[in-house]
């Protein structure tokens, strides 16, 4: 029996300390060294490059108006600004819509067919007038009045940088929490690879890069950890902007943010496997501890409930703990995933619940996507947004601007 304790233990000690260095560890060791990016001062106007903005759209006209008008409320000199709007094959008039409202303030690139984000964006990239810096963003996505500025600060004052991102808060649902919650440990994690110019995934609802060192995005792939590991593999550093700030819509049910999960997962595991080749050391390090080791996570947790089961056969007091350590967490996640199917949860305990329920589901999903990858099935993932009420629904309340 001490044989069966002691490989019990090794078990639990060994799930324990991996679920421990992707979520707390990996953090730390990189909160030890690194540079801070961002400039310490606003640029004035005089000092400022031109860009340009791409919005890719498809069949967005209740959106779409209000984002433009967004974009041209920066605080950017106007004449520096150039807007492109990709119109994806729209059927519902969205680009004639913008063409109507705002004429050759923005141009407008319409597309004769829907061939998804990254085949508009490519095509976008092609037409552009020749500037300094890209920029793009997605229609639901709410920018600081400043956060244009503050990218394009930090790709002018830091010349081994090549990809500016902005940072995320979700907005416009009361169960964001979750991913709220998710999000501002991901923006963490992503401030800290800043440090060392090496952030693996950026906020796909706004980024800018440098325009001379794109490259055309494959279908599937995410766009926003491919175009981080794009400009990574080019000997460039990627960053995360905490003074570009970007609101986006959540979803309002635990299923919809779990659909939103899955699709981006499916797209990473492609991103990754298109770059792998061509990125050096660290930033395979970066994408291992980052990505893969969350992607795995249920191995680790299965290594505990296995060291857990395998003490449980001792007797007294030392089984029964371990009977009770495994027993008491699975009846709360199974109460979480029931409580998870109403709209409306409640009580914070049972909001409790639903969190943990919805943790351990996004790492099942995580670790089912990857098994489907490596047994060959690499189906395409759609692009349209999972929005469940979206920016129409958050408009009414908008965010503090700070």
């Amino acid at each position: 029996m001490s044989g069966i304790l002691a490989l019990g233990v090794c078990l639990i000690a060994a799930g324990v300390l991996w679920m421990a260095w992707t979520y707390v560890g990996f953090p730390l060791a990189l909160s030890v060294s690194g540079r801070d990016v961002e400039a310490p001062h606003v640029s004035p106007d005089s000092e400022l490059p031109p860009i340009a903005v791409v919005l890719a759209m498809h069949n967005e006209q209740e959106l779409v108006i209000s984002k433009i008008e967004d974009l041209l409320a920066q605080d950017y000199p106007a004449h520096l600004l150039n807007i492109v709007v990709v119109d994806d094959g729209s059927t519902d008039g969205s680009g004639e819509l913008v063409q109507a409202s705002f004429g050759e303030r923005v141009q407008l690139v319409p597309l004769a067919h829907n061939q998804g984000k990254n085949v508009a964006l490519n095509e976008a990239m092609q037409r552009l007038p020749s500037c300094k810096y890209v920029a793009t963003t997605d229609v639901d996505a709410l920018l600081h009045p400043s956060a244009l500025r503050h990218l394009a600060q930090c790709l002018e004052t830091n010349p081994d940088v090549g990809l500016a991102g902005g940072t995320i808060s979700y907005r416009g649902a009361q169960s964001s929490a979750r991913e709220q919650a998710y999000f501002a440990y991901e923006s963490l994690v992503r401030h800290l690879e800043s440090r060392h110019l090496s952030s693996v995934c950026i906020a796909g609802q706004l980024e800018m890069h440098r325009q001379e060192l794109w490259q055309p995005l494959p279908r599937g792939v995410a766009t926003d950890m491919g175009t981080a590991l794009l400009v990574l593999s080019q000997g460039y550093g990627c960053v995360q902007v905490s003074g570009a700030q970007v609101w986006t819509p959540a979803g309002s049910r635990v299923s919809t943010e779990l659909q939103r999960k899955r699709r981006t997962i499916r797209r990473g595991l492609r991103t990754i496997a298109w770059k792998w080749r061509e990125l050096g050391v660290k930033q395979r390090i970066f994408l291992l501890n980052h990505k893969l080791c969350r992607y795995v996570l249920p191995v680790a947790e299965a290594l505990t409930v296995g060291g857990l089961l395998l003490i449980s056969f001792a007797p007294g007091w030392v089984g029964h703990s371990a009977i009770a350590a495994a027993a008491v967490p699975a009846l709360g996640i199974a109460t979480g995933a029931v409580l998870a199917r109403q709209d409306s949860v409640g009580p914070r305990w049972a909001r409790l619940l639903v969190g943990a329920y919805y943790f351990h589901a996004v790492h099942l999903i995580a670790l089912r996507e990857m098994c489907r990858w490596l047994a060959g099935d690499v189906s395409e993932a759609q692009w349209n947004a999972t929005r469940d009420g979206g920016l129409t629904a958050g408009r009414g309340v908008e965010p503090a601007l700070k």
